[in-house]
């Protein structure tokens, strides 16, 4: 019965970190559509795009930041230590 339980939870937890990625990805896809969209007349095609990709970027990972995704904090410790690394060892 347990492994049965386990089962379930990871599946649990899969499908939860998998909903939070997709709302973090259509957030970010549906705010740099309207930016892209509204810049375009205001400035050129090339720098609205490039405005639209950075903060599309921005947004992803804020997102995944306040929904509290698992891998995202996983990524950021392991980079945090590898910089505490190389400082320490300057």
């Amino acid at each position: 019965m347990r492994k049965k339980i386990g089962k379930l939870n990871n599946i649990r937890n899969f499908v939860i970190e998998n909903a939070t990625m997709i709302i973090s990805s259509l957030s970010m896809g549906i705010i740099s559509f309207l930016v892209y969209n509204s810049l375009m007349g205001i400035i050129t095609t090339t720098l609205s795009l490039i405005i639209a990709v950075v903060l599309a970027v921005m947004i992803y990972f804020v997102c995944l930041l306040i929904l509290k995704v698992n891998e995202l904090h996983n990524i950021l410790n392991s980079i945090k230590r590898k910089f505490s690394k190389n400082i320490g060892s300057k």
